[in-house]
């Protein structure tokens, strides 16, 4: 449970209240909302890469909210393709970075 002003979440209700928040607060923009699930996130039913996309039921959904799976690519204008993952390449990349400082004298 997540506990917030006195009121308590599920998990779930959280995530939904946050998707609400932010869509609100761009429903007059020309902005697209990507969201992409992370294996840290308590909610999601699968905690293994790859993971599937989000299932929340939303009045925006396919309008300009997006949820995607983990990991995934996005077109934009037919031109530019961005590929996307919630996990943290370099992190993984520099804890297996072996370094030998020489000091030259």
């Amino acid at each position: 449970m997540i506990q917030h002003h006195g009121t308590d979440y599920s998990a779930e209700q959280w995530f939904r209240l946050q998707i609400d928040m932010i869509m609100e607060s761009v429903c007059d923009l020309d902005t697209t909302v990507i969201v992409i699930p992370s294996q840290s996130d308590v909610h999601h039913p699968f905690c293994m890469y790859p993971q599937p996309r989000y299932e929340l039921n939303h009045e925006a959904l396919g309008k300009n909210l997006f949820f995607l799976n983990d990991p995934s690519t996005v077109t934009l204008n037919e031109h530019v393709t961005i590929g996307s993952t919630s996990i943290d390449i370099l992190a993984h990349i520099a804890s297996e970075e072996v370094v030998k400082f020489v000091f030259l004298t």
